[in-house]
């Protein structure tokens, strides 16, 4: 049996997320201290959804440990068609 996985979610932060008082990056920056293999991750956090903000999104996690780099990908760019 594989052990268990652990993914971080920002109860405490959902308000200051949803209202803007804290950004999706600065939630990506604290939880890197938590060492989870993931980070719970929703569109309604992204108050700018261009195209650069994704990418800013992307890049910032990919600068993080692989588990969060791993979390990023699977968080689609919208303005990559494929």
């Amino acid at each position: 049996m594989a052990p268990p996985q652990i993914s971080a979610f920002p109860k405490c932060y959902l308000e200051d997320i949803a209202l803007g008082r804290m950004s999706l990056l600065d939630w990506i920056d604290m939880s890197v201290e938590l060492e989870p293999e993931g980070l719970e991750l929703y569109s309604g956090w992204l108050h700018d959804r261009s195209s650069g903000a994704l990418v800013e999104v992307k890049r910032r996690a990919a600068s993080r440990p692989s588990w969060v780099a791993d979390t990023a990908a699977r968080f689609q760019d919208r303005s990559d068609p494929s």
